[in-house]
């Protein structure tokens, strides 16, 4: 089950990051700063994803679960208010 909801997160935010870099500016797209940096911020929020799907219930340290989640939270919010924005 919980392999199943991260991989429609994982397509789902994909396809949300494929949006998002094409709305950008083309300036911006030249820029390998920002490219580094938009790779960098997938790569930790689909990690952080991934542990909070995969082995959060094996984590007994609560401080860890916490950061886990806060982290996964806040990139799933950002990314979708991100697309928003674009969309409008």
């Amino acid at each position: 089950m919980y392999s199943q909801a991260f991989l429609l997160a994982a397509i789902a935010y994909l396809f949300i990051t494929i949006f998002i870099y094409f709305n950008y500016p083309e300036s911006w797209r030249k820029n390998r700063m920002f490219i580094a940096t938009l790779i960098l911020w997938h790569i930790i929020g689909l990690a952080s994803v991934v542990m909070v799907f995969t082995v959060f219930k094996h984590i007994t340290h609560e401080g860890m679960k916490y950061e886990l989640a806060r982290i996964g939270t806040c990139y799933y919010i950002v990314t979708t208010m991100q697309a928003i924005l674009f969309t409008l």
